[in-house]
């Protein structure tokens, strides 16, 4: 790896970079991002272009109605899912 002044670099680098995927209904894996606007952060379905609520037991899925979709932010403990625990 190089740096962006094109040196090699010497040291070890962690990049953290994550994927997420909705299972659809026919049965495909479609890539889910997370996007953002003034009030936090939401999944969005690159399939059909709208947004995905997550649910800690059983994934991603669409809203069923428009008072989810308000509140399809994702919370801190999406983004710590994974993560080691420091004692």
């Amino acid at each position: 790896m190089l740096s962006w002044t094109g040196r090699q670099l010497t040291y070890e680098l962690s990049v953290g970079l994550r994927k997420y995927y909705y299972l659809n209904e026919e049965s495909q894996y479609v890539l889910a991002t997370v996007l953002s606007d003034e009030y936090g952060r939401y999944g969005f379905c690159t399939l059909c272009d709208q947004r995905l609520i997550w649910e800690k037991d059983t994934g991603w899925r669409h809203p069923k109605d428009e008072a989810e979709w308000a509140d399809s932010y994702l919370t801190k403990e999406f983004f710590d899912m994974g993560k080691e625990k420091v004692n």
